[in-house]
């Protein structure tokens, strides 16, 4: 009776490693998805800091050009009168 005892422990000792071990496993998985999820998610936000900081240049560069354009044809104006 004793040595069935024994037995059936070390059976579920088995068990319970080979879960461990499949739990690491899933874990390490999780893991290393979530690094390389992390990594898209910040060269996606880098790429698009660089885009609005590009837009917000050539914004800034249609402003001056307009402001200039401006002036030259308010100042062309007033010579004519």
């Amino acid at each position: 009776m004793r040595q069935m005892f024994v037995v059936r422990v070390k059976e579920k000792e088995a068990e319970l490693k080979e879960a461990e071990k499949e739990l690491h496993a899933k874990f390490d998985k999780l893991k290393k998805d979530h690094t390389e999820e992390k990594k898209k998610l910040e060269e996606s936000r880098k790429k698009l800091e660089d885009e609005i900081i590009e837009f917000n240049r050539r914004k800034q560069q249609l402003q001056q050009q307009m402001t200039s354009s401006h002036h030259t044809l308010t100042l062309g104006k007033s010579k004519k009168k």
